[in-house]
């Protein structure tokens, strides 16, 4: 499965259950199904910076996360005044070190690695949103997802009782889906791709990139800046726009 978008944009991958083609009870040893059920789930908690973000699911359970934001969203627990309005959706982040586990404890004041990743102004104290559900941990992995890269994640496939389960959000170039044997599996692999790729710049052009946010502009004249926003998988400013800036035209 190869993803033509540069490692800006997501990989999305769900695997939809397909109606009518297994009984969730009675499976027998040799089917690679799964049977899951939610069987708690939290509201949204505030952990603020000195504190731990703690999930427990039990033994027979797993971690799913379900809302992650990090920054300085609203005056609460963790903030009493000042400046609000800044966040960052942090859910992979969170699920890449909880998911899938029966307990997991993160410190929220080492959560972002490097001040580049803050999404408030560094010298603002920001906190972590969160919020995550258990399922059912009985699980025979019925296909795998793993990202080909050294440093890649995979993730297995279980069963669950929702007919749309999102297992995987990547930003691998490419991705290997594999089963051990398909012609025993009814189920259905769907993705697609959520972000903008780089927009392509003249050769004197330069780019300022966070996320889904961008500031381009040209070397000859620094001044001469514009900020471009990735709406779904396009930006708010085409690239012949770009390319056809008057201060790179120059050069």
């Amino acid at each position: 499965m190869n993803n033509n978008n540069n490692n800006n944009s997501n990989l999305n991958i769900q695997s939809l259950e397909l109606v009518g083609t297994e009984s969730m009870s009675g499976a027998s040893s040799t089917e690679s199904t799964a049977v899951a059920s939610a069987s708690s789930s939290t509201a949204i908690k505030e952990y603020c910076e000195n504190e731990f973000f703690v999930a427990n699911c039990g033994n027979q359970s797993a971690i799913i996360i379900t809302h992650a934001l990090y920054g300085r969203m609203s005056i609460g627990k963790c903030l009493k005044n000042y400046q609000t309005g800044c966040a960052k959706d942090v859910k992979t982040q969170l699920e890449r070190l909880c998911g899938g586990r029966s307990s997991c404890r993160v410190a929220v004041s080492g959560f972002i690695e490097n001040a580049t990743s803050v999404p408030c102004p560094v010298d603002l104290r920001s906190y972590l949103e969160a919020a995550y559900v258990c399922v059912d941990a009985q699980c025979t992995v019925y296909v795998t997802i793993k990202e080909k890269e050294p440093d890649g994640q995979f993730r297995h496939g279980c069963r669950v009782r929702q007919r749309e389960n999102n297992m995987l959000i990547s930003s691998a170039q490419l991705l290997e889906v594999s089963s051990s044997s398909l012609d025993s599996h009814k189920f259905i692999v769907k993705y697609e791709v959520v972000g903008c790729k780089d927009p392509e710049l003249p050769s004197d052009g330069w780019m300022k990139r966070d996320d889904y946010q961008a500031v381009v502009g040209c070397s000859a004249s620094p001044k001469e800046q514009i900020r471009i926003t990735c709406n779904g998988t396009h930006w708010s400013h085409d690239t012949k726009t770009l390319c056809n800036m008057q201060t790179c035209k120059q050069q």
